[in-house]
């Protein structure tokens, strides 16, 4: 039972819901199923309930969407984003426009499609894409005076290095 315990734990961190575990007497075997809050599901067949657990993280309502990567740096102070481009500002955009018409399209497709659109946009549509980078490029300069953008190398490259240099 401990294995089953241990596998429902599991199940319910990565599904970030409710778990409850079932035991099916006829068929001898254990049936895990998450159960989102406020279901009222008819879960008789499933057989006898043995368990609940819930090991999802707690949601708090303060908290931000998830937009953007961490804002800690490595070094345990606030990281603070880069001001977007024009590209990003419009490829963002137009994600949205094109997540709403087209609900099943893959992330792919949309940075093809977005990619496509961009090119053959007038240079006129470029230009209001570059004064909105301007602005929030302005707006980040008051917001973080001292900013300076610092490349990190990634891990891998830094190992790479290390190597060579042995």
């Amino acid at each position: 039972m401990e294995v089953i315990r241990h596998a429902a734990q599991n199940f319910s961190r990565r599904v970030q819901q409710p778990v409850k575990v079932f035991h099916d007497g006829f068929r001898e075997k254990y049936r895990m199923c998450p159960v989102p809050a406020g279901n009222n599901a008819n879960l008789d067949s499933y057989g006898l309930c043995c368990f609940d657990c819930d090991m999802s993280d707690p949601k708090f309502p303060e908290s931000r969407p998830n937009t953007a990567p961490s804002n800690i740096s490595d070094g345990g102070g606030i990281r603070i984003p880069r001001p977007r481009n024009s590209w990003i500002l419009y490829r963002q955009h137009k994600s949205n426009q094109l997540k709403k018409d087209f609900p099943g399209m893959t992330a792919s497709e949309l940075s093809t499609v977005i990619s496509s659109l961009w090119k053959s946009e007038s240079t006129t549509e470029k230009a209001i894409w570059q004064r909105r980078a301007r602005e929030e490029d302005r707006l980040h300069k008051e917001k973080y005076p001292g900013y300076k953008y610092t490349a990190k190398r990634s891990s891998s490259k830094r190992k790479q290095s290390e190597i060579s240099r042995n």
